[in-house]
């Protein structure tokens, strides 16, 4: 999933509901057997998972399925424009949930609860219950979980034993060890932080904001929390990583930071578990054979329980799709228990299905495996409102802004800018009031 890019998908989805005007019609032809499936699918390891699990449902049903590579930004505007217009050129796409909440009042998606209810196969008793929450918007389920991705910490095994430091089990202790690992004179990291503009950098900073026991929004009221003395405390320290990591993950996102991390000495990358298999690939990676993997560290300071962000790629069925019941069949097929090899073999992160995370042999195969259990369970979402994405985009421009002005940026000021930059987009959205 790509923070880097939501400005130019929340730009786009806002024009498509805009433009399209609405329609009560609805047909999907459930029943009808096809002669192939279309499937909407972006640049991702997921995307080769699905690809894996296509040709196994071609060769057992004939049913041919064919892959449509749209751009990241592009996968929300067109269930937009399906939903709105009643027509779809797709049976089946990817999303990322962050446009769950835009896209499903659309009615670009198929409500996914009957099928959920009725098919033993897929087995949705096998999920944790915040996993199953996670493709919800209102109570009703509009996809169902790709991937499952909370953050981890990649680390460098031989730069960390140089140094005689283990993976940090606090926030400060992490500062402490990045700082230990950085080398100026012989180029090497501390830390691959990831500071980019539109978005880019609002999702670490939330995962050490969650993590410090702060919010974006207040629970019950949507009020912004950047003003808050945990907020800034996360601020600053995140900022402070700046100095410790490489130029091009400065004004960069996660692949930036997976890249640096797998082609020159960088000690820690705190990532989405999915990157696992990208800069431990010995095929392309550089640190192959030297990553160990760690959970994010926790530390109580605001007035919330810690807490990760869940997140992770989730795939629905377009509303529009005349072939609803083949859909639904290729999904409960591609996603099963029997399936979760074909994920590994693929470089995919894997479904967390708990049969899959408390299984040996796979743990065996994914180290991260032993701390994605914990990390689904205890994990949270960011707020499920179609504001998030312009949010997003607010926070990860003002963190780029301080990022690059380094020691000169007034933290505690700009926070409180940031803070009513934030309250005024919701309160134009109607959220809140004046």
């Amino acid at each position: 999933m790509k923070f880097s890019t939501l400005a130019a998908g929340a730009v786009a989805v806002a024009l498509a509901v805009s433009l399209v005007g609405c329609s009560s019609s609805n047909s999907t032809g459930g029943a009808k057997k096809p002669d192939k499936l279309v499937i909407l699918t972006t640049n991702s390891p997921s995307e080769k998972a699905l690809q894996a699990t296509g040709k196994l449902y071609t060769k057992k049903t004939g049913i041919d399925i064919q892959f449509v590579d749209v751009p990241y930004d592009q996968l929300a505007t067109k269930l937009v424009l399906a939903g709105k217009s009643k027509t779809s050129t797709f049976d089946v796409a990817m999303l990322d949930p962050l446009y769950l909440a835009t896209v499903a009042p659309s009615g670009g998606l198929l409500p996914l609860d009957k099928h959920l209810a009725k098919d033993s196969t897929y087995d949705y008793s096998d999920f944790p219950a915040s996993l199953k929450d996670y493709p919800k918007y209102k109570g009703v389920t509009y996809g169902l979980p790709l991937s499952t991705e909370p953050y981890v910490q990649l680390y460098r095994t031989d730069l960390y034993k140089k140094a005689g430091i283990t993976p940090a089990t606090t926030w400060d202790q992490l500062n402490s060890n990045v700082k230990a690992t950085t080398s100026p004179g012989s180029s090497q990291y501390g830390y691959a932080g990831w500071y980019g503009a539109q978005g880019a950098s609002a999702e670490p900073y939330l995962e050490r904001l969650y993590e410090y026991g702060g919010r974006l929004l207040d629970p019950k009221t949507s009020e912004p929390l950047l003003n808050t003395a945990v907020a800034k405390k996360a601020m600053k320290d995140f900022l402070e990583l700046t100095a410790d990591s490489p130029e091009a993950t400065i004004s960069g996102g996660s692949p930036d930071a997976a890249t640096q991390f797998s082609q020159i000495p960088v000690a820690l990358d705190i990532a989405p578990s999915g990157w696992y298999s990208t800069v431990a690939d010995p095929g392309t990676s550089k640190a192959a054979g030297k990553v160990g993997v760690a959970p994010v560290p926790s530390q109580a300071i605001g007035k919330y329980a810690p807490k990760g962000i869940l997140k992770g790629w989730m795939v629905g069925i377009s509303a529009q799709s005349k072939y609803e019941d083949a859909s639904w069949d290729f999904l409960s097929f591609a996603l099963s228990k029997s399936n979760v090899q074909t994920f590994i073999d693929s470089g995919s992160p894997v479904v967390a299905r708990t049969s899959t995370l408390d299984d040996a042999k796979y743990q065996n195969q994914l180290p991260y495996l032993q701390y994605l259990k914990p990390g689904v369970v205890n994990g949270v979402p960011l707020p499920a409102i179609p504001e998030l994405l312009p949010l997003a985009v607010a926070l990860g421009n003002g963190i780029n802004s301080m990022a690059t002005q380094g020691s000169k940026a007034n933290v505690d000021s700009s926070m409180d800018s940031l803070n009513q930059k934030l309250r005024q987009i919701l309160v134009d959205s109607g959220r809140l009031k004046k």
